[in-house]
């Protein structure tokens, strides 16, 4: 019951099942692309006088664009089904993300150095400190947490109107025995 806290009781039986398979496929994409963006970026570097660099850096650019459009799609979604209490709670669950490609983009002023090894051939030496084992864990610990608070209510109360639906039944193999 506890898990169900952040969500409205009444909103939970009016959600419909496309909302829910909505909300359930971008929260995955939003944290896809945020955790990409941050990858991207600590692994390139911004010295754009390389092209290599450039293009990643582009590459960043479109999966940080891309984390913007899903969070504000997700946001809209969730504000129209009244999902959670409260739409600070929204921002609880995705700032740490931003937080994390923030704080990757400022390192890796600090920790991306790129060479040139020969005539237009760049090389980027990055730590992958930051990225390997402090973002990723943090990145799937946030989005564990919104799988928890709002995902998993969300996708019990969809497999619980199913199993209505199918009048108790739980699968197909069930008739053959």
């Amino acid at each position: 019951m506890g898990k169900k806290s952040f969500l409205r009781s009444e909103s939970l039986s009016n959600i419909s099942d496309k909302a829910i398979n909505t909300i359930h496929l971008l929260t995955i994409l939003v944290f896809s692309a945020g955790l990409s963006a941050g990858f991207l970026v600590s692994v390139s570097g911004f010295e754009l006088k390389y092209q290599y660099v450039r293009t990643v850096f582009l590459a960043f650019l479109l999966a940080l664009g891309t984390t913007i459009a899903l969070s504000i799609w997700l946001f809209t979604c969730m504000k129209k089904n009244r999902v959670l209490k409260s739409d600070w709670l929204f921002l609880a669950l995705i700032v740490p993300l931003y937080l994390l490609i923030a704080v990757a983009a400022i390192s890796a002023i600090f920790t991306v150095k790129t060479t040139i090894i020969s005539e237009g051939v760049a090389q980027t030496r990055a730590k992958v400190f930051y990225p390997l084992f402090i973002m990723l864990p943090l990145g799937l610990a946030n989005s564990l947490a919104c799988y928890y608070f709002y995902l998993k209510p969300l996708i019990l109360e969809r497999n619980r109107r199913s199993e209505e639906k199918m009048g108790g039944r739980k699968s197909f193999e069930d008739d053959k025995g």
